[in-house]
């Protein structure tokens, strides 16, 4: 039996073909856009602590100090 292009076990070998590849890239890209969103979550959140007043600082508990020493921790150190 030949088969041709627009047959339709061709269709679903390729659609199943995209399918996992699509699944494999969604694997992969996940995580990295997970680990993407945490690293702007942390530089964001420092930048914050850093321009809050000692007043707000007070409040959660943190003195100016601490304050800086966590705002100066590079993005990527948890």
């Amino acid at each position: 039996m030949t088969m041709t292009p627009g047959h339709p076990l061709n269709t679903a070998t390729k659609n199943t073909l995209e399918g996992r590849a699509g699944r494999l890239w969604a694997a992969i890209l996940e995580p990295v856009a997970r680990q993407l969103a945490d690293w702007s979550y942390r530089r964001n959140s420092r930048r914050r602590l850093q321009a809050m007043d000692g007043h707000m600082l007070n409040d959660i508990g943190l003195s100016r100090e601490d304050a800086l020493t966590e705002g100066l921790k590079p993005f990527w150190r948890a």
